[in-house]
């Protein structure tokens, strides 16, 4: 959750659950955008996948997230994700990764 209020929507959550929590705090006492942001956030796990298989899909949604965080400069992905630039490259083709746009 991005907390977009910063460190004050946090704090006033925080004192809130404080003044009239009745015990621990649980889902149900979470803002509801957090809890939509959480569910989009957390990645779908297809039952029973083989584990090789789950591995390449998280490399490839990490990578492609750093790439969008880096506005697709893979020379400070590669520095981001502590690979080498020409390894990161090998890695997209081997993924099949593109640029969005680029067909």
């Amino acid at each position: 959750y991005p907390w977009p209020g910063n460190v004050r929507e946090l704090e006033a959550l925080c004192e809130r659950w404080t003044v009239f929590g009745a015990g621990p705090v649980t889902p149900a006492d979470l803002p509801a955008s957090f809890l939509r942001a959480a569910a989009e956030a957390t990645p779908h796990c297809e039952p029973f996948l083989p584990l090789k298989e789950y591995r390449a899909r998280a490399e490839k949604a990490y990578i492609e997230k750093v790439l969008e965080e880096t506005g697709w400069n893979v020379s400070a992905a590669a520095r981001i994700l502590g690979v080498q630039r020409s390894h990161l490259h090998q890695k997209l083709t081997a993924l099949g990764t593109r640029r969005p746009g680029q067909d």
